[in-house]
């Protein structure tokens, strides 16, 4: 199954790290993440597709890495074992190392096998194919290009484990003269969920002066982060009383309500 158009941010970034001189790579993938549903003890299979559009023969070497989201939602790489929801030792793949013609596409096969006795939850982590190298014919020698990575977003649910969001606090924030609204939103639960909802604020008089949808982000479990809602209209200063609800996949709807200050 694929996630949701706006789930990962970080699953769309393509990682150019290093500049060498004219024309550049460029990589492919799809889907860029998928969900897998798999009980301890089984194994299954996911397919993913890598081309390569650019003119130029490349290298391609595969990793498998565990990830996180910061509060406000920039993705790290922890090392292997360091955190309870990685999956990436369990992820296998046909290929670590390969080469792409110009134009060429080539189906990439993982292999999960969930251990016995995983706890319930929802696991995850990242796969990335980049380019090591240009196999250049001597018409292209002394061209330089871009060292490109992709990355797909791998996610496991293993057994019942809904998610427990919970908004702890809502606060008005000014960055770089652009005023907005942070949510702090913690996850208690074993797995995922998207900040899908709205957000509603009224003066002092009751009136309501803002009704945007929030935007989505993802908060991983046991995890917490802060959401930046950009107004769609600015304030002027006074008192507001702000109501946010988020709808989680239980279909249960979480909400807060918080006096705020605007000067």
């Amino acid at each position: 199954m694929t996630l949701p158009r706006p789930f990962i941010r970080f699953s769309l970034f393509f990682f150019f790290s290093l500049l060498l001189l004219e024309g550049q790579t460029s990589l492919t993938l799809s889907p860029l993440q998928a969900e897998l549903t798999i009980s301890p003890g089984k194994t299954k299979r996911e397919i993913l597709a890598v081309g390569n559009s650019s003119p130029s023969t490349v290298k391609i070497k595969t990793r498998v890495e565990s990830w996180l989201l910061k509060e406000d939602g920039t993705p790290i790489f922890p090392p292997s074992g360091t955190f309870p929801y990685s999956c990436q030792e369990w992820i296998k793949l046909d290929s670590s190392e390969f080469s792409l013609e110009p134009g060429e596409n080539r189906l990439v096969s993982l292999t999960i096998s969930v251990p016995d006795g995983t706890a319930p939850g929802q696991y995850w982590a990242s796969l990335s194919f980049e380019t090591s190298e240009s196999e250049k014919s001597e018409e292209q020698s002394g061209k330089m290009m871009i060292k490109e990575k992709v990355m797909a977003a791998i996610f496991v649910m293993v057994g019942e484990a809904p998610a427990k969001g919970e908004i702890t606090g809502m606060r008005v924030a000014d960055r770089e003269g652009q005023k907005m609204i942070l949510i702090s939103l913690k996850n208690s639960g074993r797995s995922f969920f998207t900040t899908s909802g709205q957000l509603e604020i009224k003066d002092e008089n009751g009136k309501k002066v803002i009704h945007q949808e929030l935007p989505e982000e993802m908060v991983l479990p046991s995890g917490e982060r802060d959401l930046e809602v950009v107004l769609e209209k600015e304030l002027p200063p006074g008192t507001y009383l702000a109501f946010c609800s988020i709808k989680l996949p239980s279909r249960r709807t979480i909400e807060f309500r918080e006096n705020l200050i605007v000067q």
